[in-house]
């Protein structure tokens, strides 16, 4: 019996030394883990599957994924088909964006594993929504004005989006009675990336004073623009428009002798009307105040001009800190150079040239009007400042417009040079312009020739004038990719024609009066090498472009407000 037992127990070791070598020699580690791998994806749109394969392991198995993001589970199913995982979840969960999306294989073994699980995130792109934008409580409302000569009133917009083959996306948004951010669902069939958004605006001009004797002006305009999907920054719908902005404003004052107030003649700059004057042993201090607005290209300045001595002196008020006070006197603007001067032939019915000063501060370009501009026979003289007061070493360049206009269109560019007398570039010939067009079907193609990057544009204009009122009505449609694009402006959706009343019928009841093709130039720098040109095709060949030429010395600021750009 006793021998019985030791033999017993001498098996009982042996076995669990067996037992225990084997479970050695199978025991797996952290560094031979399964590790996963996702089958590439450009981007998630509405329902997606992902497809994860991991490397076989003979001792253990994969027996479920779960997918979560910053430590949230999302609601999923796993299944396993061919070896290899599909994970089939509703990308709507996700905000659009790339995100860490992270995946856990829940191993099992019939042995001990160091861990339960095995985690990786991959950075994918979730793109649900085409780019949003925000639309401020009343901001349409506020597009109405009165200003005395001029006013508008009964402004509406409708905004729709499309897709490539401008079918309705979502549904149309009446803006006068909308506000808050716009985010329009993308079908999850649709793998674009770029799309149309399409405004309807309407409104009626009144002219008190009947300029070329029309009353009023009834609009209604349809403007399509590109728009992307894969954009996650919020922008403000009309951003140019700030009708309730307050700006922080700064107090400055420009000092000098009583005795040289009868001489100067004083000019402000883009400078609040609350001028205040006052005087104190023999000096006389000029005060006010100034808004301080970061996205002006304007300087705000003080120009004071000495008609005896016939010489200026500037002042940049715009680089005056809150509470700054600065002096000058006679020999001050005796000290002060000549300013810059250059002259060229008068505007006419052909061409047209403009001169603009640009200043360079603090990594911030701004640009300034001449002191003088007037005509001198057949030509015109401009003055410039040459050097500012308070900024003595202010890097200064100009920057030429120079516009062609021909019976059919214009062609105008832009050229910064260093002096006032360096030579400039002339504008591009017309037939630059790339296009082609079929009743209400167009294209418009890029030209290698043209430098840069640049919008192109398409309008059909339906405008007519009937009993001394103006009928202003078009369809536009601008693209700022570098490829060809078409566009069919016939297929106009139905929530078009009958929006605002119906104002928009007029474009299939009235006849073309003619077809335009632009281009723009696209840049992120405030003032650089540029162009814009539109060319005109008449449906009617008796019909041909009046050309207005005060557009030649129109505010630099609006020369491109014809050309209907996306919203910014």
């Amino acid at each position: 019996m006793v021998f019985q037992n030791k033999l017993l127990s001498i098996g009982m070791i042996i076995s669990l030394l067996f037992s225990s070598c084997a479970q050695e020699e199978i025991q797996t580690t952290s560094e031979n883990l399964p590790t996963l791998k996702l089958e590439s994806t450009e981007f998630l749109r509405g329902n997606s599957t992902l497809s994860i394969t991991t490397e076989k392991r003979d001792s253990m198995s994969i027996h479920n994924i779960i997918l979560s993001v910053n430590g949230k589970t999302l609601d999923h199913v796993s299944k396993l088909e061919n070896d290899q995982w599909k994970v089939t979840f509703d990308s709507k969960q996700l905000e659009d964006g790339f995100q860490d999306i992270t995946f856990e294989a829940l191993l099992s073994s019939e042995f001990a594993l160091p861990q339960t699980s095995v985690k990786q995130s991959f950075e994918i792109e979730v793109d649900n929504y085409i780019e949003p934008y925000f639309v401020k409580e009343g901001l349409i409302d506020s597009l109405n004005y009165d200003n005395g000569g001029i006013s508008k009133s009964n402004a509406e917009e409708t905004v729709i989006f499309l897709d490539q083959d401008q079918n309705l996306i979502g549904e149309p948004l009446y803006l006068n009675n909308f506000s808050g951010n716009v985010k329009i669902l993308i079908p999850e069939n649709n793998r674009d990336r770029t799309f149309y958004s399409g405004k309807a605006s309407s409104h009626r001009l009144t002219f008190y004073n009947y300029p070329n004797n029309i009353h009023f002006e009834e609009a209604a305009v349809i403007r399509y623009s590109k728009v992307q999907s894969n954009s996650t920054i919020i922008k403000d719908y009309y951003t140019s428009i700030n009708f309730d902005k307050e700006y922080d404003t700064k107090s400055v004052t420009i000092g000098f002798p009583t005795d040289l107030d009868r001489y100067l003649v004083k000019n402000y700059d883009h400078i609040n009307n609350s001028v205040v004057m006052n005087e104190d042993n023999d000096m006389k201090y000029i005060s006010f105040k100034i808004n301080i607005n970061e996205s002006s290209t304007y300087p705000n300045a003080f120009r004071a001009y000495h008609f005896s001595l016939e010489k200026s002196i500037h002042i940049l008020t715009e680089l005056m800190n809150d509470g700054d006070t600065i002096i000058f006197n006679k020999e001050d603007i005796l000290n002060q150079p000549d300013e810059d001067e250059i002259n060229y032939p008068k505007p006419n019915e052909s061409q047209s040239i403009r001169y603009f000063q640009i200043l360079e501060l603090e990594e911030k370009q701004f640009i300034r009007y001449s002191n003088t501009y007037e005509y001198v026979g057949d030509k015109v003289l401009e003055k410039f400042t040459s050097t500012y007061f308070n900024a003595p070493s202010i890097k200064i360049k100009y920057l030429v417009e120079k516009r062609n206009i021909e019976e059919d269109g214009i062609s105008e560019k832009e050229t910064i040079i260093d002096k006032i007398t360096d030579s400039y570039d002339e504008p591009y010939p017309l037939n630059y312009i790339k296009y082609t067009h079929n009743q209400g079907s167009v294209s418009v193609l890029p030209n290698d020739v043209l430098e840069g990057k640049y919008y192109k544009q398409a309008t059909i204009d339906y405008s007519f004038t009937q009993k001394n009122n103006q009928y202003r009505s078009y369809q536009a449609v601008s693209n700022n990719q570098q490829n060809e694009f078409v566009f069919d402006f016939s297929k106009i959706d139905n929530s078009f024609l009958t929006a605002h009343g119906g104002k928009f019928k007029v474009l299939f009841e009235k006849p073309i009066q003619f077809k335009e093709f632009s281009y723009l130039s696209l840049t992120d720098a405030t003032f650089q090498n540029r162009f814009y040109m539109r060319k005109k095709v008449y449906e009617n060949s008796n019909t041909r472009m009046t050309i207005d030429h005060s557009n030649a010395e129109r505010s630099l600021s609006n020369r491109y407000d014809d050309f209907d750009k996306p919203i910014q």
